[in-house]
């Protein structure tokens, strides 16, 4: 799933304000230290940033609002006595808001109103937390009330102390061993989890904390909590830069009023303050591309690698860990799941296929939770400007951890000052990914088998693929991987290798059986240390279970040859991006390969590669691709598959365009939808997804039956890309009468089958397989050939 993203901030008024800098000219300084009054004045403006020189010279006059920034329409924040530099750009800019501190003032009253209400709620008994956004003292507080809860899983930690002598605290969540803590401690993956490295970005802490809640409140009653706390050493920090967050607080609740302060608080001489803490990790410290060397800019990466004593300490911590294999530094906002390196475009990281796994596999989770779209990425698929210093660099770089930046909600429409109403979900959302990564982290070889059935014909083979991908250090051992298979649900499986040379594209080829069996089977691999992975996980104690039926009419289009389907419709008014059938050329929105394991074509919208993403996806209105007509009208029982590629979820204006597919019964005079995705959530983001329904449940079969798939751009600014392929139809008929004594499915019972019994006597075959016509034990037998006389010469 790799795909170009435009961060876009919406053409909603925008609340997330930020003081977002690169590598500024020295006479910007005056402009970004904040007076004490705050934003009194300063204008939010919205700018189409199209390079990174065009992002520093307008980091020169104002602000861009984004933790990390790349290209598409930007906001910024301009002081009163910058407008004119702006307006001498020349630059097309829209105003978005007049006044900055209005919005903070009334984010402020608003927390003052709901604290008052708070205090009524919890003499009630009831639990407001996560309904508001909570003080350094206040999250502190809740971490030991999470150690009173349960000490025998968390127990607390401080990680170093910040410049003003606030302790970074945190707390470790494990089951361990009483006997041996320490030895269980170091014998278990460890997972560390920072937040709020940035101030400003308050939903970082609330949903890192409400992780920290979940794992010890729901330990006694969840079991996917239990099985990641029984498994999992967690080291969870939710604020690393206490001063800065104090910083931002309002005066009532003890703060500075300073919302959209993103440094920490280190005095550097005059009237600057404030080192970026996520430029100052020792991984490309320094490289003014991807941070600044000016004491007043927002990316400072201070004077030295851990020239601060946040990251020093924090560093330092977890260096002494025995056991960190993965890490999660959590900020706000735009919805990204961020792997390494971040420091290039570029330069893809080592252990590349171990990274697109877990982060696709975290995409989707977080998607599903509540239909809100994420995009994962490595630093070299140039989803965004590069950034150096960066912590997730320095615990993949120097710990060899799977590392993450997790950039939480939204897309800009509130931005930094999300709504406290969306916490919870948000975390949970942010959960989700945390679950998937714990279980990545337990691996030892990753198993993916693609297309596997659930229903197969009957006297038939069924190819599928199948990826394997060691995981934290484990080597797959070559050959190892197999396919074990059974008829019905007992006997012993029979092992067959899976064939191919990469283990990223092995094939497992399901036999031949006959009809109304159920055929039993899972995937086994070993590691060169000897272990044994199976898929599923539970091998042949629970294997996957395929049902075996008469398939009377069967559709298998690949799309290697165009079998009669059509483009165009009246309507259709997309100037570019129209569907064809072709080769695709891969880049952030668009598949490199078709779906079919053997195969190279695919129906896709243009498919050609451009000079940019945008070159030729779907622009301008609707393109509209039609199957052939399909005969189903002797079909009473029809089953239809395909599978979809959609992108949506990059351009100035992303999750704002469907992908609709239809079905008709009169050739195409009337329409009933199938399905929509979009505009957001799960598939909207790309990947090969399946679609698998039954006909009769949305309209009857007929002589008639069509399939339209339209891929539509109606709004400005979108990236579309849509593809479909292995397009099959299926129509279950009744199996064939039985034919006791038939072995090769001849129209008699007859010598050759008598011969075929003969032959392998006192064999043992796949049970339920050719001479075994009698007990399906898997031995060739007198059952079997006293079924063959007793039926000799009885026509099939």
């Amino acid at each position: 799933m790799r795909r170009a993203a435009d961060w876009s901030i919406g053409m909603a008024l925008v609340t997330a304000l930020a003081w977002a800098g690169s590598a500024l000219a020295a006479d910007a300084a005056d402009h970004i230290n904040v007076a004490p009054e705050g934003y009194r004045g300063h204008k939010l403006v919205e700018i189409d940033i199209q390079s990174k020189a065009q992002l520093d010279a307008m980091e020169g006059i104002g602000v861009c609002m984004a933790c990390r920034v790349g290209p598409g329409k930007q906001m910024f924040v301009i002081a009163p006595d910058r407008m004119k530099a702006l307006q001498d750009t020349g630059a097309n800019f829209v105003v978005r808001d007049n006044d900055v501190q209005t919005r903070i003032d009334a984010e402020a009253q608003a927390m003052q109103s709901r604290r008052t209400l708070e205090e009524v709620q919890a003499r009630a008994g009831v639990d407001t937390f996560f309904d508001d956004y909570r003080t350094y003292t206040e999250i502190n507080a809740r971490l030991d009330e999470l150690i009173a809860l349960n000490p025998s899983i968390c127990t607390g930690f401080v990680a170093g102390t910040s410049l003003e002598g606030r302790p970074i605290r945190g707390v470790r969540i494990a089951n361990l061993n009483p006997a041996d803590p320490v030895a269980d401690e170091a014998s278990k993956p460890g997972f560390a989890i920072q937040g709020c490295q940035h101030a400003r970005e308050w939903v970082s802490p609330a949903s890192t904390t409400y992780l920290a809640d979940t794992l010890v409140r729901d330990y006694g009653t969840d079991p996917v909590v239990a099985n990641l706390v029984d498994n999992v050493v967690f080291y969870i920090v939710p604020i690393v830069n206490p001063d800065g967050y104090v910083y931002t607080f309002p005066a009532a609740q003890g703060g500075q009023n300073q919302r959209l302060w993103r440094k920490n608080r280190r005095p550097n001489g005059g009237s600057s303050f404030g080192v970026d803490l996520n430029r100052n990790w020792s991984v490309d410290w320094g490289n003014t591309l991807g941070s600044s060397p000016i004491s007043t800019t927002e990316t400072y990466h201070g004077t030295a690698p851990f020239s601060e004593p946040e990251t020093l300490g924090l560093s330092n911590y977890m260096s002494t860990l025995p056991n960190i294999v993965a890490h999660l530094d959590i900020h706000s906002y735009s919805q990204l799941i961020l792997g390494p390196w971040a420091w290039s475009d570029t330069v893809c990281p080592p252990r590349e296929s171990e990274l697109r796994a877990v982060e696709d596999a975290m995409e989707v989770a977080m998607d599903s939770t509540h239909g809100v779209n994420y995009t994962a990425g490595l630093g070299c698929d140039a989803l965004l400007y590069i950034a150096s210093g960066v912590a997730p660099d320095w615990t993949f770089g120097v710990l060899d951890a799977l590392a993450w930046t997790y950039e939480l909600r939204d897309t800009g429409t509130f931005g930094f000052q999300l709504p406290p109403s969306q916490i919870i979900p948000n975390a949970e959302e942010m959960f989700q990914g945390v679950r998937v990564l714990a279980e990545f982290i337990q691996l030892q070889l990753d198993i993916a088998p693609t297309g596997q059935p659930s229903i197969m014909p009957s006297d038939a083979t069924f190819p599928f693929g199948v990826a394997i991908t060691p995981f934290n250090g484990a080597s797959y051992l070559p050959n190892s991987a197999m396919l074990n298979w059974r008829v019905g649900p007992t006997g012993p499986f029979t092992t067959e290798p899976l064939v191919g040379a990469d283990p990223l594209a092995l094939t497992a080829t399901l036999p031949s059986v006959p009809c109304n069996s159920e055929l039993q089977f899972y995937l086994s691999a070993n590691t060169t240390a000897g272990a044994t992975i199976f898929e599923p996980a539970d091998g042949p104690a629970a294997p996957t279970i395929a049902q075996v039926v008469e398939f009377n009419f069967s559709t298998n289009d690949t799309a290697e040859v165009n079998t009669g389907w059509t483009v165009g419709a009246p309507g259709d008014t997309a100037a570019t991006g129209i569907w064809n059938r072709m080769d695709p050329f891969g880049n952030a929105a668009q598949p490199e390969d078709d779906h079919t394991l053997a195969g190279t074509m695919c129906w896709i919208t243009d498919g050609n590669a451009g000079a940019s993403v945008g070159s030729f996806d779907v622009d301008g209105g609707a393109t509209t691709l039609l199957s052939p007509i399909y005969d189903l009208s002797a079909s009473p029982e029809a089953q239809i598959s395909y599978w979809r590629w959609y992108s949506n979820d990059a351009g100035s204006a992303p999750n704002a365009d469907i992908f609709q597919i239809d079905i008709s019964n009169d050739g195409g005079a009337t329409w009933v939808n199938v399905e929509t995705i979009g505009p957001a959530g799960v598939g909207t983001g790309g990947g090969w997804n399946q679609h698998v329904f039954d006909v009769t449940t949305l309209l009857a079969t007929t002589s008639l039956v069509q399939l339209r798939f339209i891929a539509d751009d109606a709004g400005a600014g979108s990236i579309i890309e849509a593809a479909i392929d292995d397009i099959e139809i299926v129509v279950f008929g009744a199996c064939a009468a039985a034919c006791p004594g038939n072995t090769d499915g001849s129209a008699a019972v007859d010598l050759a089958d008598l011969s075929n019994v003969l032959f392998n006597f006192g064999a043992t075959v796949p049970a339920g397989t050719g001479s075994d016509v009698a007990g399906n034990d898997g031995i060739v037998d007198l059952n079997d050939l006293s079924l063959v006389l007793f039926n000799f010469g009885n026509p099939c």
